[in-house]
């Protein structure tokens, strides 16, 4: 699934660390995220959107949905630090909540463009051939991803004043 914004009304910058929070109902009892945030760039001759490359080559998450339990000694606001100790099956029908680190980075989007956040549950061998991460067979099912004011599916930027 991809989420663009509107058009960026000015520049904006952006510092640290970044994290992807979707809130799913699942069928199954573990999947796999793959969040990625980029820059779509207007193109101004044809009024027409294409995606750039990500922001700061690619800024993407992964995220085994077995592990969820969270070090609080060691996680922020923005950095979810999962301990991978405590694996959980997850309940089919219950929608969850995933905090999802990305990698951190300092970018600026440009007036006029906007962001976009893909949430997709493997890579492409074709587009992704160096980070490839295949969807499992044993993960297979369908995820609902929720984005409503009862689900408020996110992405957090770290946005510099």
């Amino acid at each position: 699934m991809t989420f663009p914004t509107a058009p960026l009304e000015k520049d904006l910058e952006i510092r640290r660390p970044i994290k992807a929070r979707p809130l799913c109902l699942l069928d199954q009892r573990d999947t796999d995220f793959i969040i990625t945030a980029s820059e779509q760039y207007a193109n101004r001759r044809t009024n027409a959107r294409r995606a750039s490359t990500s922001v700061s080559s690619r800024c993407e998450g992964l995220a085994a949905r077995l592990d969820r339990a969270l070090d609080e000694q060691h996680s922020t606001e923005m950095e979810p630090y999962h301990l991978h100790t405590q694996p959980e099956p997850l309940k089919p029908g219950e929608v969850y909540r995933f905090d999802i680190g990305l990698e951190p980075n300092a970018f600026q989007f440009k007036k006029g463009n906007r962001i976009r956040l893909e949430i997709v549950n493997g890579d492409s061998p074709i587009t992704d051939v160096l980070w490839t991460h295949y969807y499992q067979p044993n993960k297979i099912g369908q995820d609902t991803l929720y984005h409503s004011a009862r689900y408020p599916t996110a992405l957090v930027l770290p946005v510099t004043e």
